[in-house]
Formats: structure tokens, sequence, C-alpha cells
């Protein structure tokens, strides 16, 4: 069975959520980031790893949760220090997870591929190494039992 392949939409901050930021540690705020999509699933964890490799001065923890992003952070750090760099990162996430996606696409139908292949070289190794089965299977005529409606039958059996 194929699966539709959904479209990537870029994930984006939309805005503070100023109801579910609350205060944190060392007077600290834990400042949540409402996004315009909600991301896939994965994308969290992209976010975290790229978000481990970026430095800049000030830099603070950030990471996601319930489908946010938050930093940790004085407010009045945010505008010139941090929400370029959130902004930035997000770029980042996006472009490696729609990499990601184009890979693990290409690598599913290369596979599939494979797999055909290999069935079409059995089927013919069969065909080769066992020609009266293969000729067998052309002629075998349907047993009656699966042309009725083995409902019917099975009602039949036990009434």
């Amino acid at each position: 069975m194929a699966f539709k392949q959904q479209t990537f939409q870029d994930v984006t901050i939309a805005g503070l959520n100023t109801q579910r930021s609350h205060a944190a540690a060392h007077g600290l705020v834990r400042i949540y980031f409402q996004l315009a999509v909600s991301p896939p699933l994965g994308w969290a964890y992209i976010f975290t790893s790229v978000w481990q490799t970026v430095q800049y001065p000030f830099k603070r923890q950030a990471g996601m949760e319930g489908g946010e992003i938050w930093i940790e952070c004085l407010p009045e750090e945010l505008a010139p220090y941090h929400i370029d760099q959130l902004k930035q990162t997000v770029e980042v996430v996006n472009q490696r997870y729609r990499d990601k996606a184009i890979q693990t696409g290409l690598e599913a139908r290369r596979e599939a591929g494979l797999n055909d292949e290999i069935r079409i070289k059995l089927q013919d190794l069969n065909r080769n190494l066992y020609p009266e089965m293969a000729a067998a299977e052309k002629n075998i005529p349907m047993p009656g039992f699966w042309s009725r409606n083995p409902f019917k039958l099975l009602k039949r059996l036990f009434a």
C-alpha cells in the first residue's frame, strides 16, 4: 500500500505565548514561542541538535516543548541577542528536515526498486529451476470453494 507523502511546510515563529511563559531559575524567564504550523515528527529533535551547535555571545538554553520553542533568558535580552539566532536556527532546521525527507524518500524508492528487481529475478529463477511448477501455476483453476460466499458455507456448517 502506498502512502501519500505530505508536503513539508516551513515552521516559523509566529509570536510569543505570553500565557505559557513563566519565571525560571536564577531570575530568568522561560519564554515560549508559538509556531505558525505544528512541527512534524522529528523536527523538534533536529531543532535541539542544531541549537546545541549554535555559538554566539550570551547564548541561553533553549528547546522545544508541547509544539513550541522556548528560551530561558531575561526578557530584555530577547530582542538584542536571541530572537535573530532562534529565527536563523529555525531556518536551518527547516532546511535539514527538508533534506532528510528528500533523502528518506529517495532511499525508500530505491529500496522498493531493488525489492522489485529481486522479486523478478526470483520469479525467473523459479521458472528456470521448476518449469513444471511455473506452468502448472498458470493453469490452476480456482477451487469452487473460493468462488462461493465462504460465510454462507460456514453458516451451513454450523447451522
